[in-house]
């Protein structure tokens, strides 16, 4: 999973697997779409695919075709090793 954020203009379009901390959809996405943090989608932003975030904001006037998941996701750095015995 790749730190930082992806925003998606207007005119893009993208269509791929997106695995992210942050992303910000104004524009057409076809694919699943992963966030460690938050996934945004603002008009006109169109999101076909599901989406898996601890946090998940959509405006009035997107289209999402998908499931969604408010799920934390786990980075393999973030895994503590088990205790000593």
């Amino acid at each position: 999973m790749s730190d930082g954020t992806l925003i998606v203009g207007d005119d893009a379009v993208i269509e791929s697997e997106v695995q992210v901390s942050q992303l910000v959809v104004c524009g057409e996405v076809r694919g699943n779409l992963f966030a460690a943090e938050k996934i945004e989608i603002h008009p006109p932003g169109k999101v076909f695919g599901n989406i898996q975030a601890p946090a998940v904001v959509m405006d009035e006037g997107v289209v999402f075709e998908g499931n969604c998941r408010m799920k934390e996701i786990k980075r393999p750095d973030d895994e503590k090793p088990p205790p000593a015995q």
